[in-house]
């Protein structure tokens, strides 16, 4: 029987689980990068021969330029299952396209996992400086219940932030101007909330403007 979708997403993280539960979820390993692997060699005209789902689920996934050159081979006719190259004894064992797809989903998942544990150590390690602080306590005990995943509803605009932008803001790496951006936006909906509707909040090149009309 074909494995589904639902079934390979059932073997990955629920976007539920908090933070803290999120970073404690074991993904599968990445194989070292080797200049001879070529996604070539990762696919067969066979049919799949493995069909137990958690044979292809506990596999250690290639590296992330050769996943993602399979997710585009894996679309193809001629391809019709995956081999693994990088795994010793999986000699003669084909799965199913599938599993491109599903390497591709845990790169992602890994890569949010690493956002999530700089923010989780930044914050332990202010923590560790500042024992007493309120404020660190309570963003720490918020991993504990806020999902890893998914959107942030805004009332006000009917906009949403993607709870992925949360970890940067836990870390000394937030100042883009993105994250200006979305906080400029979270500032008007708080002075919609307090009836401010006079005042207009600039966004951020206005100061560049401000400064190239002074000079001209």
């Amino acid at each position: 029987m074909p494995i589904s979708n639902l079934e390979l997403d059932e073997c990955l993280p629920d976007e539920n689980l908090s933070v803290l539960a999120f970073l404690a979820f074991k993904l599968p390993a990445t194989a070292s990068t080797n200049q001879l692997m070529r996604p070539e060699k990762f696919v067969s005209d066979s049919l799949p021969n493995v069909n137990n789902l958690r044979d292809m689920v506990d596999l250690t996934s290639p590296p992330k330029h050769i996943v993602e050159a399979l997710q585009k081979l894996a679309n193809t006719p001629a391809v019709k299952s995956i081999l693994c190259p990088h795994e010793s004894g999986s000699g003669g064992r084909h799965y199913h396209p599938k599993l491109a797809a599903y390497w591709a989903r845990i790169i992602s998942i890994r890569e949010a996992q690493s956002k999530w544990q700089c923010a989780l150590d930044n914050i332990l390690h202010r923590i560790g400086c500042k024992p007493t602080s309120n404020l660190l306590h309570n963003v720490y005990g918020t991993l504990s219940w806020l999902p890893w995943t998914g959107d942030l509803l805004r009332n006000i605009h009917n906009n949403s932030i993607k709870r992925s932008q949360l970890s940067a803001f836990l870390t000394t790496k937030w100042l883009s101007d993105d994250h200006e951006l979305l906080m400029l936006d979270l500032v008007k909906d708080n002075m919609v909330q307090a009836g401010q509707d006079h005042a207009f909040v600039e966004n951020t090149a206005f100061t560049l403007l401000l400064a190239a009309a002074y000079h001209d």
